[in-house]
C-alpha cells in the first residue's frame, strides 16, 4: 500500500460527477514566515458517493478526537468547529460544546 503525507487540501474541483482534490504539504518560512503551501503534484479524485462517505468518516475521526481531548470544539462563530487541545485534552465543559 503506498502511503502518501500532506498536510492538506489546497485547490478543489468538481469535474463530471467527481471531486477532485489537490494534495498539498507545507514548508517552513523563511525567518519566521508562515509556512509555503507546496502542491505534491498529487490528486485525489472521488466519485460523489466516496467523497460523502469520506466526510463521514472523517467526522466520525474528529468526534473521538474531541472525546480522548486531542480536539476541542470551538465556540459558535469562531472559525472552524474544533482545534487543537492546548494541553493536550479538553476540559469536559469544552467537550459538551
Amino acid at each position: 500500500m503506498q502511503k502518501t503525507f500532506i498536510d492538506g487540501i489546497g485547490a478543489t474541483q468538481v469535474v463530471s460527477g467527481t471531486i477532485r482534490l489537490d494534495l498539498v504539504t507545507l514548508s517552513a518560512g523563511e525567518g519566521g514566515a508562515a509556512p509555503a503551501v507546496q502542491p505534491t503534484g498529487e490528486q485525489l479524485v472521488l466519485s460523489l458517493e466516496g467523497f460523502v462517505r469520506m466526510h463521514g468518516q472523517m467526522t466520525q475521526v474528529v468526534e473521538q478526537l474531541v472525546e480522548r481531548g486531542i480536539l476541542q470544539r470551538r465556540p459558535a462563530g469562531s472559525g472552524p468547529g474544533v482545534e487543537k487541545a492546548r494541553d493536550g485534552r479538553a476540559s469536559r465543559s469544552e467537550k459538551a460544546g
